[in-house]
């Protein structure tokens, strides 16, 4: 009897350890899937900005505006364009 009721003490530890294992793993992986779409969306930003930068002039160029309205680009408050 003593001996059955250790089995299962035993049993339910490594059922707890387990558990605990499991949901460690589940944080550490929507720990990292959190971190990948971060760093997509740093991509994302800084290939955006890095287009806005390198956009080429004279303002009258069509190519630019196409651009400028494809990036969502606004001058500057008080400047008219």
């Amino acid at each position: 009897m003593e001996r059955r009721k250790e089995e299962e003490a035993t049993a339910n530890k490594i059922k707890t350890a387990l558990i605990k294992e499991e949901a460690l793993r589940i944080k550490v992986e929507e720990k990292l899937e959190a971190a990948i779409m971060k760093a997509k969306v740093l991509a994302k930003f800084r290939a955006l900005a890095e287009r806005i930068r390198k956009r080429k002039f004279p303002m009258d160029d069509q190519n630019l505006l196409l651009k400028k309205k494809e990036l969502n680009v606004k001058p500057p408050h008080g400047i008219c364009s």
